[in-house]
Order: C-alpha cells, then structure tokens, then sequence
C-alpha cells in the first residue's frame, strides 16, 4: 500500500485552507466528475505543499493521489 492511502480528502482540504471541509463541500466534491475532483485535489496539494502522482484505477478512470511526501522526508 502507497503512502498517499493512509490520507483522505479531509486531510487534504484542511492541511491547505486550515479548516475542515463544510458538508456542502464535501456534497460538491462527492459529485463532482473524477476530472473535477482532479483538478480540486490538485489545487489543494499545491497550496499545502502536498505531492501528486496520477494512478489508474480497475475502472479505467486517472485518480489522482495525495500525499505531504512520497519520498517519506516530511
């Protein structure tokens, strides 16, 4: 298992805007298209300094994983 499983998308959220996600934002971003969620995970990571990488999931769709570091230097 990846270090970017251990990590949701609250973490995410509250490590870039230092609060924890509103329900209607949570409602949004279980809504939203895979290239939606995409492109918010990929905001957040940038403005919390968090790293990237692009997986494939079993369903053919590109999901974006998360983590502060994928080299473990936290």
């Amino acid at each position: 298992m990846g270090r970017e499983c251990v990590y949701s998308f609250d973490h995410l959220y509250e490590a870039a805007h230092g609060r924890q996600m509103t329900d209607s934002e949570k409602d949004w971003l279980w809504k939203a298209s895979q290239d939606e969620r995409n492109e918010a995970v990929a905001k957040w990571a940038q403005t919390a300094g968090w790293e990237t990488s692009t997986r494939t999931g079993t369903d053919g769709l590109i999901y974006l994983a998360f983590c502060p570091s994928f080299g473990g230097n936290e």
